[in-house]
């Protein structure tokens, strides 16, 4: 299954003061104010979007965790990751 991944986050690997993961959940939650990605829109498979942001998917899975905790994101079980109802 071919998933076109439409997320595009700036990444500065050399930047020690922001970590990988926290770069993407910033640029996940900047998507989310500029509705590129809206309230219950699911986000593409971690696989996908680690490939496409050309980082580890342990730094996705972290930085989705992340933003689960915060209730910007919500998982359905076998359905996948989605932009939280009430997010932003």
């Amino acid at each position: 299954m071919k998933e076109d991944c439409y997320i595009t986050i700036q990444l500065m690997a050399d930047n020690e003061e922001i970590p990988m993961f926290q770069q993407v959940a910033d640029g996940l939650i900047a998507h989310i104010r500029s509705g590129i990605l809206r309230p219950l829109d699911k986000l593409p498979a971690s696989r996908v979007l680690a490939l496409k942001l050309g980082v580890s998917r342990k730094t996705i899975v972290k930085a989705t965790e992340q933003l689960l905790l915060k209730g910007v994101l919500v998982s359905r079980e076998r359905a996948g990751l989605f932009v939280a109802p009430t997010a932003m």
